[in-house]
């Protein structure tokens, strides 16, 4: 940080984020490129100032500010909503002092970024309110983002009511930037969408309780110039808002991103503060600047350092091969199988405890089905780890069936209203995870399923949204959502400490809270339960615009549709494995697999950890598909490409790559399938440079394909191996 005369000036690698201070007021002078200079104090105004004065407008409401409140004059959507002490809702904070900080300040109940270089804490008061509001910025040695937050203060003797708080606000000249968010569904997580916000409120939300495969928290907005991308994320996993306003009368633009305010007011009694998530904001050149800063961001300040570049184990899973119908003997014979095959880890899903026979029970009985393990959990597990098997488990921990004896015995613990029906989703409702009791209960119960298992890694599930917000432990609800986030990291937290070498993979009915909160904690999310290669495509290149593919959980499944080439090919980007009843598959698809699982040992670290760079996208108008993953040291590289569509009497595809050295020499060679003929040019060598500037057709590489006939298969997809060779 250096500061001149007024000007506050804080440095990433390669962007400055500049604020001025100015009549009690804390405005933006610049957030862009780093600049090395800053202005004399003579023109400070002009530095300062988005706009020319005018009748209808003063100098706050023309300023680019960093925070906002209701009564200030702007008419626009504000940081901070409160209702004072005395009733009133107008606020007047006003700067009072700025320190800097080496490292970060944390959270004690929410995650935040590890291995913080600096922290610049902006202090501003509303004297005649008793409020304090502090701002956190964040910055970090190798990265150019910036963690941000806030934390209000009642300094009164009476409550106020905190209607709105969010995390974040960047006021930006101009208007008619082009958002991209990445939102869908269930089966359909985070495809692109582009939307140009020329007036008014462009906004993304989720209201469920989960950070949502609806609408994703991380959004970039491009500049209208050209002249950069700014994007966006949320280290939180409940719900969530992101607020891009156009105002054109100032010819300025505001981003808002932090906890969404729908359902949502928090008592502030006399001393009491309340701290906000961390949000993170990033200036880069380009889309794939952003898609690079981000991925290292995740990888060196929110995952676990002890998983954080640890390769992930190639793992065999039940369910989509079983469900609910398996045996001891049918479990060891998928383990027999596994070994044979060359994986690592065998997960047991869903089915394992209680009486659980279909989704109708059991969920919060966290007891061995012993009839059905023909023993216990305990026995099960060591006879899989005698074949040479790592052992996971899959529990659904947040969630309660009525058909349960937890339910029996402590009603209370699900969230219900009192007096109406409950909402029924996938057969279950809720567990009231702001009351400290079920917390307590999850802590000790998950914990023993871990411990009686040895368990090597565990998925931990949850299957649907909140909608009956109630708990007879707070007396205002409007806090239940936050409330119910913190209650459920703090038993995340707990069984982390207390296990702290078990993988954790988080699961939210798919997709549904991949979100830098849960990563913070479990360094890898299950992308999607699509795992059609196909729809995948789509999935997996929205989902790596902002995660790195080593978080990303894909597996291979049974899915009849595409050939089991391609599934691999599209799966293996991420923490890869296998969902199908392998006893059921032919010898020549048992030798496909082998072939598959060798490739994969050899080429993980690269998968996982190597730079990745979007090729052709998905999204784009060709609807083809392809990406390459290089080494940090330029030394080998992978490359995916896909044909989504098979044109009839058409010419070669042409595919150009870019990030290998343009100075070395390197041999190319198609990852051999059992699905094209054998007499494809499959390997070659070329120079860095042309593989970089240059279109390549590989000729027959896909028109060749055996299983993908005229007006049949559409999906054909290669792997491609690089390797520098002078």
């Amino acid at each position: 940080m250096r500061e001149k005369f007024n000007v506050v000036k804080l440095d990433t690698t390669n962007t400055s984020l500049v604020f001025a201070v100015n009549d009690g007021n804390l405005g933006i002078a610049h957030y862009g490129k780093k600049i090395t200079d800053l202005p004399q104090s003579d023109s400070l105004d002009m530095f300062l100032l988005n706009g020319q004065w005018g009748a209808s407008v003063d100098r706050f409401n023309i300023t680019k500010m960093s925070y906002s409140f209701v009564g200030d004059g702007n008419m626009r959507e504000s940081l901070v909503s409160v209702i004072n002490s005395d009733g009133t809702y107008t606020s007047r904070f006003v700067y009072k002092k700025h320190s800097l900080v080496n490292g970060g300040i944390p959270l004690d109940d929410l995650p935040c970024a590890r291995n913080a270089e600096k922290t610049l804490i902006v202090e501003l008061a509303d004297d005649y309110a008793n409020l304090t509001l502090k701002q956190y910025y964040t910055v970090f040695k190798d990265s150019d983002i910036i963690a941000v937050r806030q934390e209000l203060t009642n300094n009164g003797k009476g409550n106020v009511t905190v209607l709105r708080l969010m995390s974040l606000q960047l006021d930006v000249s101009g208007t008619s930037y082009n958002c991209v968010s990445f939102n869908g569904a269930w089966a359909r997580e985070r495809y692109r969408k582009d939307t140009a916000v020329t007036a008014g409120t462009w906004m993304i939300q989720s209201m469920g309780g989960q950070s949502s495969a609806i609408m994703n928290p991380f959004f970039m907005a491009k500049n209208p110039d050209g002249n950069g991308v700014y994007a966006f994320n949320l280290i939180y996993s409940g719900n969530h808002k992101e607020i891009v306003e156009a105002c054109n009368d100032i010819n300025s633009t505001r981003f808002l991103v932090g906890i969404n305010d729908y359902c949502f007011n928090l008592t502030l009694k006399a001393g009491e503060t309340f701290a906000t998530p961390q949000a993170v904001m990033l200036f880069a050149d380009s889309e794939q600047s952003v898609t690079s800063e981000m991925h290292n961001f995740v990888n060196n300040h929110i995952v676990d350092p002890k998983f954080a570049y640890k390769d992930r184990p190639l793992l065999l899973n039940n369910w989509e091969g079983t469900h609910f119908s398996f045996t001891e003997e049918k479990l060891l014979e998928l383990a027999d199988k596994a070994a044979e095959l060359g994986v690592e880890l065998f997960v047991l899903d869903d089915g394992w405890f209680g009486h659980r026979d279909n989704d109708t029970s059991s969920l919060g009985d966290w007891y061995d089905y012993k009839e059905k393990l023909n023993g216990s959990l305990g026995k099960l597990a060591d006879k899989i780890r005698a074949k040479g098997l790592h052992f996971g488990i899959w529990v659904e921990p947040e969630m309660i069936s009525e058909d349960s004896d937890l339910f029996r015995n402590h009603p209370e613990y699900a969230m219900i209203v009192p007096g109406r029906e409950p909402i029924r989703r996938r057969n279950q409702l809720v567990l009231d995870l702001v009351n400290k009791d079920v917390q307590d209960y999850l802590i000790k119960e998950i914990g023993d399923v871990i411990e009686r298992c040895k368990a090597y890694y565990v998925k931990w599930d949850c299957n649907r949204h909140i909608s009956d917000i109630y708990s007879a432990t707070i007396e205002n609800t409007g806090e239940y959502f936050h409330r119910y986030v913190l209650g459920l990291y703090r038993v995340i937290s707990a069984l982390k400490k207390r296990f702290p070498d078990v993988l954790f993979e988080s699961c939210s009915a798919g997709g549904n809270r991949f979100d830098l909160g849960m990563l913070y904690y479990m360094p890898q999310t299950w992308c999607s339960d699509m795992t059609e290669p196909r729809h995948r495509l789509s999935i997996q290149e929205g989902t790596l615009y902002a995660y790195p593919q080593s978080a990303i959980g894909a597996h291979v499944s049974a899915c009849q549709n595409s050939s089991f080439e391609s599934k691999f090919n599209v799966a293996c980007l991420g923490a890869f494995g296998y969902e199908l009843d392998a006893t059921k598959c032919t010898q020549e698809e048992l030798e496909i697999i082998k072939k598959q699982i060798v490739f994969y040992k050899q080429h993980r670290h690269l998968l996982q950890f190597g730079k990745y760079y979007r090729l052709k996208s998905i999204f784009g108008r060709e609807r083809k598909s392809s990406w390459i993953i290089i080494s940090e040291d330029k030394s080998e590289a992978i490359a995916f490409l896909a044909e989504t569509d098979e044109l009839i009497n058409s010419v070669p595809s042409e595919w150009r790559f870019t990030g290998l050295d343009d100075n070395a020499l390197y041999s190319f060679e198609v990852r051999p399938q059992n699905n094209f003929k054998s007499d494809v040019i499959a390997s070659g060598t070329a120079g860095g440079d042309a593989l970089n500037n240059c279109e390549f057709s590989f000729g027959k590489l896909f028109s060749d394909e055996t299983d993908r006939q005229p007006y049949g298969t559409p999906l054909a997809t290669r792997l491609i191996y690089f390797k520098r060779i002078d």
